[in-house]
Order: structure tokens, then C-alpha cells, then sequence
């Protein structure tokens, strides 16, 4: 049995903290790094496998030393890489990112390649998995995954408007989407107001036959529950580093529903997952233990409980 399927995207970070934004044309000496994979469903396979679920990953790495990273990382933790592709003649993505200490703050440099759409040897997976988290960025063995195992639970990491990701909106039980998707299903570039964010859940979930959710990093998140706009209210931590604190998010909502949470109760087990990540640095390393989780949530650091948009 698997306990949660991840299709999607890998890469590799590299990641330099920066007491400010460099200047240009300067020499910038580093002494803080840290280097480890990435990528939005790859990332969620680390975090389940690392907290003790049966985790799959599928998707595609390059033949290059970046892809053998990615790959090592998740049989570390434990994760099944059965289905992965190594794609001769395909480059790991690989991303730079800049951490300005003093807030926080990221800026990502990212040389992203769309990686080979490929079809899965699903008989190498070792049972039907209970939930399939999906990025978008590997449609093709998405759909079909949701054909093969209907009885799965599905959830949708939704961060770009694109077709693919829209079209996986309708299908899924479970559309978490980032400001970004939100805004663009609105003709916005962002989400300014309460009002467009109500409008913008509204319309995902106008197109999804689930439960919809939409993520605002530090003002926390809004999703529909009784055909109405709610709001989660962001936790109060001082971020060092947000790296996959959306990846860290995804995951831990997929852990939440093995825990069998509600939606809601999932939504904020998620949202304080992501938000201790946040006050760590890097990307995987900043991942905290489910009994941390707890801990948080225990000491009463809490957020706005799902009052109305």
C-alpha cells in the first residue's frame, strides 16, 4: 500500500543568505549556504516520508549529479522512487535563491525547464495509494493517475495559471492554489483587498468539484466552506527563510487527511507546518517534526478561525 502518490516537479536549490539585497557589480563572499532538492510534489514526498507515511514520487530528473541529489535525498528519507525518470539528455532544473536575512525575504533565480511528459510503469507502484498529490507540471501520468486509482483521494498544488493546471481543477477533490492562480482566474495580477480574495475562492471554486482553498503567505489563506468565503488568518513567527514553506504546506495537509482532519482542521494544521518552517533555513532542512506541529498548535499561537471573507 502507499499512503500518498506525489506527481510533479524536481529540481535542485542552492540557497545563499545575504545580510541585504546585493548591490550590482559587486563581489558578494557567502558563508551561509545550503544546498538540497527541491520542486513542489518532490518536496511533499520528502516531508511525508520523512514524517513516517508511505510516500511516492513520480516525476522526471536529468542524468546529471543534481539528479542523483534529488533522487538520493528521497530514498534517504524513504520515499519510493520507483516511478521516477531519469531522462538522458534532460537537466535537472536547478534554482539560486537569495534569502535577505533581515526579512526573510527570497528573490529566485531559476533556470527552469519544463521536464518530458512521460508515461509511469504504474505495476511498479506497491498498491493503490489513499491520496494523490498533483503540481501540474506532469499532467499526462496525472490523468492518469486519476484513472487508475479512482478511489484515491486527489489534492492539487495549483501555483500557475496554466491549462494543464486548470483543467486538473475540475477534476480534483481538493484545489489548493496560490495567490498567483487566484488572482489570474480573476484578470488580476494580485489580490489586494478581502473582497477579490472572497471573489477569486469563489471562482476556483465555481470550477472545482471539491474544496477549494487559496494560500496568501503571510496574510494567511481564505477557502469556501457552506458556499461561503472563509478566512484563516496567518500565525504570528518571524520568518527567517520562506523557501517551500508552500511545498511544506501541501505536504502537511496530505498528512493532516492520513490523519483523517477535516478540511479545515487540515488547512490549519498545514498553515502552522508552514509557518514553523518559515523561522528555519532552508528548504527541506527547515521542515519541522508533525510533534513540533502539534507543540505549536498546542501553545496557542493561534490565527483568525475561519470567519467569514
Amino acid at each position: 500500500m502507499v499512503d500518498a502518490l506525489c506527481i510533479g516537479y524536481a529540481c535542485f536549490d542552492f540557497i545563499y543568505y545575504l545580510d541585504g539585497f546585493p548591490e550590482e557589480d559587486r563581489k558578494i563572499f557567502v558563508r551561509k549556504t545550503v544546498e538540497s532538492g527541491g520542486g513542489p510534489a518532490a518536496n511533499a514526498a520528502y516531508l511525508l516520508s520523512s514524517w513516517g507515511a508511505r510516500a511516492a514520487f513520480a516525476g522526471c530528473v536529468g542524468g546529471d549529479r543534481e539528479g542523483k541529489a534529488v533522487m538520493d535525498e528521497l530514498r534517504t528519507a524513504g520515499a519510493d522512487t520507483s516511478l521516477v525518470l531519469r531522462a538522458q539528455g534532460y537537466r535537472t532544473p536547478f534554482a539560486t535563491i537569495l534569502v535577505n536575512e533581515s526579512g526573510g525575504t527570497r528573490t529566485v533565480l531559476t533556470r527552469h525547464a519544463d521536464p518530458p511528459e512521460y508515461h509511469p510503469d504504474w505495476t511498479r507502484l506497491s498498491g493503490p495509494p489513499s491520496i494523490i498529490l498533483a503540481d501540474g507540471h506532469q499532467p499526462t501520468a496525472t490523468r492518469e493517475s486519476l484513472e487508475r486509482y479512482p478511489g484515491a483521494a486527489t489534492v492539487l498544488d495549483a501555483g500557475s495559471l496554466r491549462d494543464a493546471t486548470r483543467e486538473l481543477v475540475a477534476s480534483v477533490d481538493y484545489a489548493l492554489c496560490s495567490e498567483a492562480f487566484g488572482a489570474a482566474l480573476i484578470g488580476l495580477p494580485r489580490l489586494d483587498t478581502p473582497e477579490e480574495e472572497a471573489e477569486a475562492v469563489r471562482a476556483v471554486q465555481a470550477e472545482c468539484t471539491g474544496r477549494a482553498a487559496i494560500t496568501l503567505g503571510e496574510r494567511g489563506l481564505v477557502y469556501v466552506e457552506d458556499g461561503r468565503a472563509r478566512r484563516l488568518g496567518a500565525f504570528p513567527v518571524k520568518a527567517v527563510d520562506t523557501t517551500a514553506a508552500g511545498d511544506v504546506f501541501h505536504g502537511a495537509f496530505v498528512f493532516a487527511l492520513l490523519q483523517k482532519k477535516s478540511f479545515r482542521d487540515a488547512l490549519f494544521f498545514a498553515q502552522a507546518a508552514a509557518a514553523l518552517s518559515t523561522t528555519r533555513r532552508g528548504g527541506r532542512t527547515s521542515i519541522p517534526a508533525p510533534s513540533e506541529v502539534e507543540v505549536f498548535l498546542e501553545a496557542g499561537t493561534g490565527t483568525e478561525g475561519g470567519r467569514h471573507v
